[in-house]
């Protein structure tokens, strides 16, 4: 098979290999659109860390979660302190998390009593230097940066805007689940608000006609090396 015909198989077969992968366990994430404050998801428990909070900023961990790390839970009075409020999520008099603080870089693990597959947070003012991580048990399942979100966001820590303040899902898929979210930041801070969790159901994601258009060509590859052979 000469060169160009070697370079179209590959391409079917790398193409192929993407298709089996997405029968996998993943972690698939969407964007909610502007304007949207909380989980969207029907029949999860959602977090607002309302009551928990102060204006210098304490150290209380909501019933849900066990709480480790250097973490605050602040209450919103309009001045930025080293971390700012989500935008529009946490109005002055509402309670906010922040990691790490008081300190600059740092981490929070919060610990789940059981095994969920879908956690959504409210990711306010995103920098590259923010990721989340989700565990089970000991073992980390997955990590996203605050650039992981790029388009549509901007990772540029933007305090007054949509394009870095915004609601984020992370759904598991095929039976994979976590029990413990870490948030992580190197530099002020990682802040977020109405964490929510859950078992859903995930509607089957249909495979975009493109893809099986690239299947069909895969096919006409083999078949065509296949003859050629022959010959």
């Amino acid at each position: 098979m000469n060169p160009s015909k070697l370079f179209k198989l590959s391409i079917g077969l790398s193409l192929f290999m993407g298709v089996t992968s997405l029968c996998q366990a993943a972690v698939i994430h969407y964007v909610d659109d502007p304007g949207i404050l909380t989980s969207q998801v029907a029949g999860v428990t959602t977090i607002d860390f309302e009551g928990l909070g102060s204006y210098a900023g304490t150290t209380n961990c909501p019933v849900e979660y066990n709480c480790a790390g250097d973490y605050q839970i602040r209450t919103s009075n309009g001045i930025v302190n080293q971390s700012a409020a989500p935008y529009q999520a946490t109005p002055v008099g509402e309670d906010w998390l922040t990691v790490p603080n008081p300190i600059s870089h740092g981490s929070a693990m919060f610990t789940l009593g059981a095994n969920y597959n879908y956690f959504g947070l409210f990711w306010g003012s995103i920098d590259t230097y923010n990721s989340i991580n989700f565990f089970d048990g000991s073992t980390l399942l997955a990590s996203f940066s605050g650039g992981a979100f790029v388009p549509p966001l901007q990772a540029d820590g933007g305090q007054g805007d949509w394009d870095s303040n915004r609601f984020i899902n992370f759904m598991m898929t095929d039976g994979m689940t976590y029990n413990g979210v870490e948030l992580v930041s190197n530099g002020f801070a990682f802040e977020s608000d109405n964490h929510a969790y859950g078992n859903v159901v995930l509607s089957p994601v249909p495979v975009p006609a493109a893809v099986w258009l690239f299947g069909t060509a895969l096919i006409g590859l083999i078949g065509f090396g296949k003859r050629r052979k022959a010959a």
